[in-house]
């Protein structure tokens, strides 16, 4: 259905307004402090689907001009999911009376004045829910536009092997021009994809973990494991060049999540 958006759309849009109308009504349920009404729900509800089908439109007509350019794929997605979230924001400020320059003001004094986060046990596990999505699916979206478009399955270059043939006898012997044929094979073996996504999870996780842990050393030791799984076909340049781009790509996004994580958590404990 999101594959096929031009095809489902209306089927897609149905289904995002149930789950934000749901989402919002859980969240006002839950919180005593919202005091907001379900036609400002439906409302907010409403203008986001709106405006997803507003910027859908328009990435689908953008997209079919500069088709199978990764690049542009990356700009594309990273404009598209900024404009997503302004349009959140611009709804909660409008619709659910949230005031962002009071949480802006409140956060610049945690970082600058050390001010502890006065955050609830909720809402710093719904804190780590976002960053655990942003860790592994949000972010392997963006390493995928980053490193280009992969087939399902990738053909991985398993070793090479070289067979001379040298012509040898009685001619050999004298200092007579000779002929060698050398014959290259590359024995290639089929990788799902899937299972490298999976890799890439748990890499940016097990990143995330050692930095807030304190524990550096250990990422130059998932970094070594995934180098020596991949040694042998390091002697391709093409695959060389694509897990060196992925690898540095996931552990500077595995990082910036451990440094946000850590923060955040040291200011609420």
């Amino acid at each position: 259905m999101v594959t096929h958006k031009s095809k489902y759309l209306v089927r897609h849009l149905t289904h995002h307004l149930i789950l934000t109308f749901f989402v919002l009504t859980l969240l006002l349920i839950g919180n005593n402090q919202l005091h907001l009404s379900f036609f400002q729900i439906a409302c907010a509800s409403l203008t986001i689907v709106l405006f997803h089908y507003g910027i859908d439109q328009g990435k689908m007509i953008v997209s079919k001009k500069q088709s199978g350019q990764p690049l542009y794929s990356l700009y594309l997605f990273v404009i598209d999911q900024l404009l997503h979230l302004a349009t959140i924001m611009l709804v909660c400020a409008f619709f659910l009376n949230v005031d962002f320059p009071a949480y802006f003001n409140r956060l610049t004094a945690v970082v600058e004045k050390g001010i502890p986060l006065q955050a609830s046990p909720v809402s710093v596990l719904l804190f780590l829910i976002i960053m655990l999505i942003v860790a592994t699916t949000v972010s392997g979206h963006f390493i995928r536009f980053l490193v280009g478009m992969i087939p399902d399955r990738l053909s991985l270059s398993e070793g090479k092997y070289v067979l001379t043939n040298e012509k040898t006898g009685p001619d050999a012997t004298r200092n007579m021009p000779s002929i060698q044929e050398k014959y290259t094979y590359l024995i290639n073996k089929k990788s799902d994809r899937t299972r490298g996504v999976i890799i890439g999870y748990f890499e940016r996780l097990l990143v995330m973990v050692l930095i807030v842990i304190g524990a550096y050393s250990g990422i130059a030791f998932i970094a070594a494991a995934k180098s020596i799984a991949r040694f042998k076909q390091m002697d391709d340049r093409d695959f060389a060049e694509y897990f060196l781009l992925g690898t540095l790509a996931s552990m500077f996004i595995g990082v910036v999540c451990g440094i946000v994580v850590k923060f955040i958590l040291s200011r609420t404990s």
